[in-house]
């Protein structure tokens, strides 16, 4: 029969066609310098024991093709060895050889390029660590406050799709409280207490490295790492000093506590994306120095956190 091969991707170094007969539809390849097209073979075989068996023929084609035309590359490699006998995959891998950059000729939009939006809340913990004055015996509570953010992962190759680069907005509301003691010696140094409260709101800005170590369709594992930048602002601030003496009590309050209202912190992640569209992680922020600058006169204070969250793509993987 004579038939009308649809035009799927035209390039540099080949030609990319379909048709749909009454089994399925079919994919053909024409190169640049050639005028007859040749199918992409995709069929099913019978074995001797009885069985059947994919032959996937047209990998080793479109591998040939692109050896000819010297475009070989560890990605191509890839989607080769991943390929389906669809449309979409198929014109992906024809652009590829063609060098007609990375886009989807199916809905036109760039897949390389695309930033994958989404948003999340979850737990976060912080807490307190104290440097200095170890004559002083100090008690805190971690504070455990909801956790919001919004973010943008992008994947340098979408195809490979190991490695991706996040950044991400965050706010928590913080809740601290902290009591030191310090025993002294009556007639000389009194026994002290101090009493420290504040609360803390914080604007995070995060710049994250992921990488996937199981990637497939349907779940993707990964670890990662980076810095977030925190910008704080303090209210409910109050601070006790009790000097207690043999005799009697004093006590005095100094609002006046040297909090950092920028600091930043690194972060350790590890997570698990399932169903293109939602994801799990838990996130430790170590301490990089003084977060709050000598908040008391004896000490210097750093904050150390973690965060369970769970995460909604706007626009699926």
């Amino acid at each position: 029969d004579t038939v009308f091969l649809k035009l799927l991707s035209k390039g540099k170094f080949l030609s990319l066609f379909s048709f749909n007969d009454e089994l399925k539809e079919r994919f053909y390849v024409m190169p640049a310098d050639e005028h007859n097209p040749e199918e992409l073979i995709y069929e099913l075989e019978k074995t001797q024991s009885g069985g059947t068996r994919i032959r996937e023929i047209f990998k080793q084609q479109l591998y040939t093709l692109a050896a000819k035309a010297g475009r070989l590359s560890e990605g191509l490699d890839w989607k080769l060895k991943n390929a389906s006998y669809t449309r979409k995959s198929l014109i992906i891998i024809a652009n590829s050889i063609n060098g007609s950059g990375e886009s989807n000729a199916v809905n036109g939009k760039s897949i390389i390029t695309r930033p994958f939006f989404y948003g999340g809340a979850g737990l976060a913990v912080t807490d307190l660590i104290y440097e200095g004055a170890p004559e002083w015996s100090k008690a805190s509570s971690p504070s455990y406050n909801p956790y919001f953010l919004i973010g943008f992962k992008y994947r340098p190759n979408a195809y490979v799709g190991r490695y991706s680069i996040r950044a991400e907005v965050s706010v928590i509301s913080s809740s601290f409280k902290t009591i030191a003691n310090k025993t002294g010696s009556y007639g000389y140094v009194p026994p002290q207490q101090i009493e420290d409260t504040f609360n803390q709101l914080t604007v995070g800005v995060s710049l994250v490295l992921d990488y996937n170590f199981i990637n497939s369709k349907k779940i993707k594992l990964f670890v990662g790492g980076g810095f977030r930048f925190n910008f704080s602002s303090y209210s409910n601030i109050l601070y006790v000093n009790t000097t207690i003496y043999p005799t009697y009590n004093r006590t005095w309050t100094d609002p006046a506590v040297n909090l950092a209202s920028r600091y930043y912190s690194f972060s350790i992640r590890t997570g698990v994306q399932f169903n293109k569209r939602m994801e799990c992680i838990i996130e430790y922020n170590p301490s990089t120095g003084s977060s709050l600058n000598t908040s008391f006169q004896y000490w210097n204070t750093i904050i150390v956190g973690g965060r369970i969250d769970l995460n909604y793509f706007i626009n699926p993987n």
